[in-house]
């Protein structure tokens, strides 16, 4: 496709429909790739990606799955000097799953990214991800159903000047179950989750009072005269406390690692009955 404004902008716009399937493999995608000049300067964007999938029957309806997707967008100004704002990627998956066979089901998968950023004119690597998953579902006992997702990533920068970012690992999960025993009389759920997040760096600071309007006094610990934060405590008095703490607000943070646990257990008296049961059993519910 061309495109032509009045303004002075012209773009050529290339791009393909893939959808193969020989011999029970199916390989699909849609790359597209744009050059287009304007009084900003020539603009370069290409997005390629390829998916490649199979089932094999042999393998107890095995299913293998891959792809490829990567993304690119380079300007220049009218000296034909990179744009800062340039950026690249390219990314990958790689997946195996299997179908419900005697009550399990599977996933495990892989994936890779890597950024690119301008510097200096030149094309440089910021950062690598790496991601390994694990999704698996058991309903191997009548009404009780376990599930699990287990996920690792690992990320290197290369670049933390450049983005602001800096290399990590992390590892988030959740395991959950669900029953349903006696027609559905006791029912519920557990789930025990992983995760990882940030909160505010909490820093303070302790400023005097008059005696009793506080609610810490200092005792010099180390007997050199000077006042340390580790050296304020509650006050065993009321009428001694004369130092109050302030907190200090600031724009750090510090990585937590998170567990969570919840658990829901209902008793329903009215899943007993074959027969319609009375208005006042199905009113008690626990």
């Amino acid at each position: 496709h061309n495109y032509r404004r009045q303004d002075g902008y012209f773009g050529v716009r290339h791009f393909m429909n893939i959808d193969l399937r020989p011999n029970g493999w199916h390989i699909s995608g849609n790359p597209q790739y744009t050059t287009s000049v304007s009084a900003l300067g020539p603009i370069v964007f290409a997005r390629p990606n390829l998916s490649i999938s199979r089932q094999f029957s042999n393998f107890g309806q095995l299913q293998v799955k891959m792809s490829y997707d990567a993304e690119m967008h380079e300007s220049k100004d009218t000296s034909f000097t990179p744009n800062i704002n340039n950026y690249r990627y390219n990314s990958g998956k790689i997946a195996v799953s299997s179908t419900p066979l005697n009550g399990i089901k599977s996933e495990l998968n892989y994936s890779f990214r890597q950024d690119d950023v301008l510097h200096q004119k030149e094309w440089t690597t910021s950062s690598n991800a790496h991601n390994f998953g694990i999704n698996t579902s058991i309903n191997t006992i009548k009404q009780f159903q376990i599930d699990l997702r287990l996920a690792y990533r690992s990320l290197n920068v290369t670049q933390p000047a450049l983005t602001g970012e800096h290399s990590l690992s992390s590892l988030v999960g959740q395991l959950g179950t669900r029953f349903k025993w006696f027609r559905g009389f006791i029912q519920g759920h557990t789930l025990y989750e992983l995760s990882n997040g940030q909160t505010p760096k909490l820093e303070y600071t302790y400023e005097e009072r008059r005696p009793g309007e506080g609610q810490y006094i200092h005792e010099d610990l180390n007997g050199d005269g000077a006042t340390q934060l580790n050296e304020f405590i509650h006050a065993p008095f009321s009428d001694t406390a004369r130092y109050v703490r302030i907190p200090l607000f600031n724009n750090d943070f510090i990585r937590t690692q998170n567990l969570k646990f919840s658990q829901n257990l209902q008793l329903k008296p009215s899943q007993l009955w074959k027969e319609e049961a009375p208005d006042w059993i199905k009113r008690l519910h626990w």
